[in-house]
């Protein structure tokens, strides 16, 4: 099992997933290079390595590579610090589904809130669009975990492979929202 971790940042996300047994091969990138020189100094750990990349520019990994993708608010920081933004996310999120195996898993956590009009046209207009015209054979399922005492909402996208009868007949790849947990 892969993992990429977006943004890291100085998070210890991946020492905590490796020290929790998280066997597989993680991947912390940034586009720092300030960041990403402590976090290899820092990192003690094998089959853990940080790169420096910035997420908007495309991604130097061969297609269906990684098994997860964690997102912990490099999107709403995309959105919020460049001009070109919804664009940029756009490519971002081409670039996860290209590198996402089939039942992979996209992690978005986000302060983005399906209950507020303007974050829900933004989510259906370019993220899950995105999603949809990025990967012909594949289905998405999406569950939604989210609480109103903690801000940040978690959506977690599974990506399955389309069905032969759907490819078939000429099914769009359809974004499926199975679930709403609440936390309250």
């Amino acid at each position: 099992c892969s993992c990429l971790d977006l943004g890291c940042g100085n998070s210890n996300l991946l020492f905590d997933m490796r020290a929790d047994g998280f066997l597989g091969n993680l991947v912390g990138v940034d586009y720092s290079q300030t960041v990403i020189s402590y976090m290899n100094n820092k990192n003690g750990f094998e089959n853990i390595r940080y790169e420096v990349l910035d997420v908007t520019n495309g991604f130097p990994y061969k297609d269906a590579s990684y098994d997860v993708c964690i997102d912990k608010s490099t999107m709403d920081t995309i959105l919020h610090n460049t001009t070109e933004g919804e664009q940029k996310v756009a490519k971002m999120i081409s670039e996860i589904s290209r590198i996402l195996r089939y039942n992979g898993f996209y992690l978005l956590l986000t302060q983005m809130d399906f209950e507020k009009e303007a974050d829900y046209e933004f989510f259906v207009n370019v993220v899950l669009s995105t999603l949809q015209s990025s990967s012909e054979l594949a289905h998405w399922k999406l569950t939604v975990h989210s609480s109103a005492e903690y801000p940040l909402h978690v959506y977690v996208f599974e990506k399955l492979k389309c069905h032969e009868m759907s490819r078939r007949s000429g099914e769009k790849s359809p974004v499926v929202i199975l679930k709403s947990l609440n936390y309250d």
